[in-house]
């Protein structure tokens, strides 16, 4: 089952409501088609920018509290992806390390293993590394999803995400935006 078939929301080509409201973008992007197992981004619809159940904000925590969601993370328990995209992701002692690979962009930055989710989840403390030892260019989605994840760990004490092994290419676009504020740069301890 796809998101706009659970929601019956009618936003999908040719759905009831198209017309009326618009298609949803995750009906019709198809590179992630077959992820979690649906149909274009129907079963990863929360990585995809600007669907209508995130609101006007584009707000990823409605997405983490959408039954939905909770379903297709249940369904496909070993082998759920929070993100589209293949990146490598490794969990140990207490830290996400995730390789961000040559180019970070909207929809590319991971695919978390469960316990990422269920820290996410049950507000577990998060330590997360992301490593650009391989990473050429950020565009500004890229960006703007760091930020996303950084406000879904802000808040739990003892959590934090940092930036690692950042060329300095991507470096002076850190701190062009000032994410070195925002963001530890370098690796997690």
């Amino acid at each position: 089952m796809n998101c706009w078939e659970y929601t019956k929301c009618g936003r999908e080509p040719g759905g009831v409501n198209q017309e009326e409201l618009g298609t949803c973008p995750a009906s019709v992007y198809e590179s992630s088609n077959g992820e979690n197992k649906g149909l274009n981004a129907g079963r990863i619809c929360w990585s995809i920018e600007k669907t209508p159940c995130k609101g006007p904000d584009n707000d990823f925590g409605n997405c983490l509290r959408c039954d939905f969601y909770k379903i297709v993370r249940e369904e496909e328990i070993n082998t759920f992806k929070l993100f589209n995209g293949n990146k490598r992701v490794k969990y140990n002692k207490g830290i996400i390390n995730i390789e961000v690979g040559d180019i970070l962009c909207y929809g590319t930055i991971a695919s978390f293993e469960r316990k990422f989710i269920d820290a996410l989840v049950e507000n577990k403390k998060l330590k997360i590394q992301l490593d650009f030892k391989d990473t050429t260019r950020l565009d500004s989605n890229a960006l703007g999803m760091l930020l996303v994840l950084r406000s879904q760990v802000a808040n739990r004490e003892g959590s934090c995400i940092c930036l690692a092994n950042i060329s300095d290419d991507i470096m002076k676009i850190i701190n062009r935006h000032n994410f070195g504020r925002l963001f530890k740069v370098g690796l997690c301890s």
